[in-house]
């Protein structure tokens, strides 16, 4: 046996899990806010090709969490990433995410399904805000 047969032979025996990122942002009324998440789901596509990205609301807007998530694991997920594109833990990001995820491995439960944490405390935000500081206004043309 060669090692190429070999290693397809392990492929088959011992599959690599399949990762989706479950990205989760509160949901607006307004489009614009909304195809932010877009925004960041086709960002983070191109830095991580080989996850899956899918997008979710928690409530206002569409897609919702459940349908999100049923679009991971239609995709072929064995493993679902829920993050939070929230500031902080406050109660959607505690409480409600972590019903949404237990709801999912209900209905899923040959997927993992893992709450990571919101955005919080990261040394990054900082260089964001201090970005933001130094650059024009929100109703400045040149943001637009």
């Amino acid at each position: 046996m060669t090692v190429n047969n070999c290693l397809q032979t392990l492929a088959v025996i011992s599959p690599v899990p399949t990762n989706a990122i479950l990205l989760v942002a509160h949901g607006s009324r307004l489009d614009s806010a909304n195809r932010d998440l877009q925004w960041l789901s086709d960002s983070l596509s191109a830095r991580r090709p080989d996850d899956l990205i899918e997008t979710a609301f928690l409530e206002i807007a569409e897609p919702d969490i459940p349908t999100g998530g049923a679009r991971c694991v239609e995709r072929g997920a064995d493993r679902v990433l829920l993050v939070p594109f929230f500031l902080s833990p406050g109660r959607h990001a505690s409480l409600h995410l972590a019903e949404h995820r237990d709801r999912l491995a209900e209905s899923f439960p040959d997927v993992a399904w893992e709450l990571k944490p919101p955005l919080g405390r990261h040394d990054a935000l900082v260089d964001v805000i201090l970005d933001r500081i130094a650059g024009p206004a929100a109703d400045d043309p040149a943001t637009s």
